[in-house]
C-alpha cells in the first residue's frame, strides 16, 4: 500500500506535531479495504488518541485529516424554546461566569479563564434554519477551539 497525505492532512499533522511516519505505521498496520475510514488509536506519546480519516482506493491510502482527538464523554446539548424563539447550545458542564455579546441577540457564555460554555441566539428562526440545527449532531474539535480562544 502507498500512503499519500493531502495538503490539509500535512498541515494538521504539523499543527498537532504528529509525525507522518506515525500515521503511516498506523495505516500500514491496519487492514483497510477500499472506501473511507476513520481510525482512532492510542499512541503513548500523545495525551489523547490520534484520529485519522483516510480514503483507500486501488492500494493507495490518502490521508484526508488527522489530529489529536479528545474524546468527549458528554455531547453538546441543544435547547430551543419555540415560545420565545430562543436557541441555546450548551457546550459543556461548566458554569458560565460572563457573557460576550457578539451581535444583537447572539451571546457567548464564557468562564473566567476564557472557555466557552454556551451560545445563546435570540430570534433564532430569523438568524438560522432551526430545523437544520435541531436535526444534526455537531462534533467540535476542542483542541482547535482552545487554541483560538487563547
Amino acid at each position: 500500500m502507498t500512503v499519500k497525505f493531502s495538503r490539509h492532512a500535512e498541515r494538521r499533522a504539523k499543527l498537532y506535531e504528529i509525525p507522518e511516519s506515525t500515521i503511516e505505521k498506523i495505516l500500514v498496520d491496519s487492514d483497510l479495504n477500499d472506501g473511507e475510514h476513520e481510525l482512532i488509536r492510542d499512541i503513548g506519546c500523545f495525551k489523547y488518541p490520534i484520529k485519522i480519516v483516510v480514503s483507500v482506493e486501488n492500494d493507495i491510502m490518502t490521508v484526508i485529516t488527522n489530529y489529536s482527538f479528545e474524546e468527549r464523554k458528554k455531547s453538546m446539548k441543544v435547547h430551543y424554546d419555540e415560545e420565545v424563539d430562543a436557541l441555546y447550545l450548551k457546550l459543556g458542564d461548566q458554569k458560565p461566569d460572563g457573557v460576550i455579546e457578539i451581535a444583537e441577540g447572539v451571546n457567548i457564555d464564557t468562564t473566567t479563564d476564557g472557555k466557552l460554555t454556551g451560545i445563546e441566539i435570540l430570534k433564532a428562526s430569523k438568524k438560522i434554519n432551526i430545523d437544520t440545527i435541531l436535526s444534526y449532531t455537531l462534533e467540535l474539535d476542542q483542541g482547535i477551539l482552545r487554541k483560538k480562544i487563547s
